[in-house]
C-alpha cells in the first residue's frame, strides 16, 4: 500500500517563523513525495469477491468517479454486476443460465445519466447476443432478467437463424458504447458467417447489420472493441490472427480505416483520435493515428524475455491529458511445454516518462507489475476517471480491483478512506466534529474509526500531540480544574476508539470551569475507562471515596502518564 499525504496536510503541521516555512526532516521528505508524479506510487488492491470465478470482465467509471463492473461468473453460470456507488461493493446477479460457455464475453458502458448498459453472450439455448440495462426501468418493473430492477432483451439470434448449431454463435467478442444522445451501439461477431456485425437501437428495436466478413479458408475474426467519436460515430477495432482492421461508420456506411497484423485489440478514442493496444507475436503493441498517420504511431511497448509473453490479454484507456494507460497479462511459459505456467497483471503508461528513460521495451513507456499472484491478470479491464485516477478489474483468486485513486487508500485500516469525499485529493476535507461520512481521514496513519477531533482543528486527536493544561500539576500549588478532567476524558475515549471500545459514559458529562465541582467519581471513572485499554493498574489512594478522599494533583498526573504510555 502506498502512503500519500496531501501537501495541505503537511503544511498544517509546519511552523512559520520569520516568514519562512520550517518543516521537520520527516515532513520535508513527505512534502517532496507529495509533488512527485503519480506514477511513482503503488497500487491499492482489493479482492472484491474472493469466491468469484470471472471469465470475462469489463469496468467503467461514472461521472461521480464510482466504479461499475460487469462480468461472467462461470461457477454460477451468471451475468453479474458490481458497483461501489454506496461506498461498499455491492453485487447483483442480472441474468442466469447463460450456457456455461467458458468465455461468454461481457462488456459494460455508462450513459450521460449514469445508467448502466451491458452487452453479453448467452450460449443457451440459442447462441444469442443479449443486452441488459437499468435505464428507464422503475424498481421492480424490469423484464427478462433475474433481477426485477433490470431489463434484458435479445439483440441478435443465432439459432434458428442458423441451423448448424455448433457454428451458430452470435455475440462473441461483443463490445458496447453509449453516445451522448444515449443511443446504444454494440459490435460483435457472427461465427456462423464469420462476420463482424454491428447493432444499434432506435425506436425500441435493434437493427443488426453485417460490417465485414472473412471468406478465406481457415481465417476468422476473434474479437471487437467499439468506441464513439465526438459526433457519436462508432469506430470498431476487430481482431483476427491474420490481420486486424479498424472500421468507421459514416451515415450507415462502414469504411476500413486501417489494417494490420495482430489480435486482441482494445480501442479508446480521445479528441477524435484513435488509440489501440493489441497483441502480436509475443509482444504488447500500440498504435495511434494521433499524428495523422497510423504508421508513425505503431511500436511494441514490451516484448518477450525468458519464456514470457506480454499482452496476450490487454485493455487501454486514455486520460484527459492524452496519455495512454494499458493493463495487460504477462504470461510465463515452461520451456518445452505449450501451456502457461503462470500469469501476472502488469501496467504500462507513457505518462510522466522522460523520453528515453522508460523501463519497457519502448523506452518512452514505463511498465510495472501490479499483482503477481499465481494465474493472476489473465483477464483485465482498465478505466480512467475524471481525476485521471486508474481503475483496473482483473481475475486472480476471485474478482480483484486495483487503483491508484486516493479515494480507496486507507493507510491505518480504520475504514475511513484517505480521500473519503472522493474529490481526488486526500486531506482537502478532513473529518471533524465526529463526522465519518463523505470526508477525509483526519489521521492517515493512526487507527481512529470515530475520527474524534476535540478542538475541531481538522487534525484527529489520535495523531495530534497530547497537550495538557498546567503540566505538570503541582501538589498544593495547582488547583484541579474542569479542563484537566475534560482533557483526560477526550484522550481516553480516543484510545478506547482506537482499540474498538465504546466511549465511556461519564458522570456530569458537561463540566464547566467556573461551576463544576471535581468529584471522586470523576477520577474513579477515568481510571476504569483507561484500564479497559491498558489493563489493571495500582493507583494512589485506590478507589476514591466521596466526601472522604480529596482529589489530588497525583491523581491527575498518574492518569496523564497512563495515557501517554499508550498514546
Amino acid at each position: 500500500m502506498r502512503h500519500v499525504i496531501s501537501l495541505r496536510r503537511v503544511l498544517s503541521v509546519a511552523q512559520l517563523k520569520g516568514g519562512r516555512l520550517l518543516l521537520p526532516p520527516f515532513l520535508l521528505f513527505i512534502a517532496f513525495l507529495a509533488i512527485l508524479p503519480s506514477t511513482v506510487w503503488g497500487w491499492e488492491i482489493i479482492n472484491v469477491d474472493p469466491s468469484a470465478d470471472p471469465r470475462s470482465i469489463s469496468v467503467a467509471v461514472d461521472s461521480n468517479n464510482k466504479v461499475h463492473i460487469g462480468y461472467y461468473n462461470y461457477s454460477s453460470n451468471s451475468l453479474r454486476y458490481v458497483n461501489n456507488t454506496s461506498g461498499n461493493w455491492v453485487t447483483t446477479t442480472i441474468a442466469t443460465s447463460l450456457g456455461l460457455d467458458y468465455s461468454s464475453p461481457v462488456d459494460i458502458a455508462i450513459d450521460a445519466d449514469n445508467k448502466i448498459h451491458i452487452s453479453y453472450y448467452k450460449s443457451a439455448p440459442n447462441y444469442d447476443l443479449y443486452y441488459a440495462t437499468n435505464r428507464n426501468v422503475s424498481p421492480g418493473s424490469g423484464a427478462g432478467c433475474a433481477n426485477a430492477d433490470w431489463k434484458c432483451e435479445l439483440v441478435d439470434r443465432g439459432y434458428p437463424n442458423c441451423l448448424d448449431l455448433p457454428e451458430c454463435k452470435v455475440g462473441g467478442g461483443n463490445s458496447i458504447a453509449v453516445g451522448s444522445d444515449n443511443i446504444v451501439h454494440i459490435s460483435y461477431l457472427d461465427e456462423s458467417d464469420n462476420c463482424l456485425k454491428y447493432a444499434s437501437i432506435s425506436a425500441g428495436s435493434w437493427s443488426p447489420v453485417q460490417v465485414s466478413c472473412i471468406n478465406a479458408s481457415g481465417q476468422y475474426f476473434a474479437g471487437t472493441s467499439i468506441h464513439l467519436d465526438s459526433s457519436n460515430l462508432p469506430h470498431v477495432a476487430c481482431t483476427s490472427p491474420y490481420g486486424n482492421h479498424f472500421y468507421k461508420n459514416i451515415n450507415g456506411v462502414w469504411n476500413v480505416e486501417y489494417g494490420y497484423m495482430g489480435i486482441n485489440a482494445s480501442l479508446d478514442i480521445l479528441n477524435d483520435k484513435l488509440y489501440i493496444s493489441y497483441y502480436r507475436d509475443n509482444h504488447l503493441m500500440y498504435i495511434t493515428n494521433e499524428s495523422g498517420a497510423w504508421s508513425s504511431g505503431t511500436f511494441a511497448i514490451e516484448g518477450p524475455a525468458y519464456y514470457t509473453s506480454p499482452g496476450r490479454s490487454n485493455s487501454i484507456a486514455m486520460d484527459l491529458g492524452g496519455k495512454a494507460h494499458v493493463s495487460y497479462s504477462y504470461s510465463f511459459f515452461v520451456p518445452g511445454q505449450d501451456n502457461l505456467s503462470d500469469v501476472d497483471l502488469k501496467y504500462a503508461t507513457n505518462k510522466n516518462v522522460i523520453p528515453g528513460t522508460g523501463n519497457c521495451g519502448q523506452s518512452n513507456w514505463s511498465c510495472q507489475t501490479i499483482d503477481d499472484g499465481y494465474m493472476t491478470g489473465g483477464l483485465s479491464s482498465i478505466a480512467v476517471d475524471a481525476n485521471d485516477n486508474l481503475h483496473i478489474i482483473y481475475n486472480g483468486g476471485g474478482l480483484k480491483y486495483a487503483t491508484d485513486s486516493p479515494y480507496y487508500w486507507d493507510f491505518d485500516g480504520d475504514l475511513i478512506n484517505n480521500d473519503g469525499d472522493n474529490s481526488g485529493v486526500a486531506g482537502d476535507n478532513l473529518c471533524t466534529g465526529g463526522n465519518t461520512v463523505n470526508c477525509d481521514d483526519n489521521c492517515l496513519d493512526d487507527y481512529n474509526p470515530g475520527q474524534l477531533d476535540y478542538n475541531l482543528n481538522g487534525i484527529g486527536d489520535a495523531c495530534e500531540p497530547l497537550s495538557w493544561t498546567d503540566n505538570p500539576i503541582q501538589a498544593n500549588v495547582t488547583t484541579i480544574k474542569a479542563a484537566h478532567i475534560i482533557e483526560l476524558r477526550n484522550a481516553i475515549n480516543n484510545l478506547r476508539d482506537r482499540n474498538g471500545i465504546n466511549p465511556f459514559s461519564w458522570t456530569d458529562l458537561t463540566l464547566t470551569q467556573q461551576s463544576s465541582f471535581i468529584k471522586a467519581v470523576h477520577i474513579n471513572e477515568l481510571r476504569n475507562a483507561i484500564e479497559a485499554v491498558i489493563g489493571f493498574r495500582t493507583w494512589t489512594d485506590g478507589t476514591l471515596q466521596a466526601g472522604v478522599t480529596s482529589v489530588k494533583a497525583v491523581h491527575i498526573n498518574e492518569l496523564r502518564l497512563a495515557v501517554e504510555s499508550v498514546w
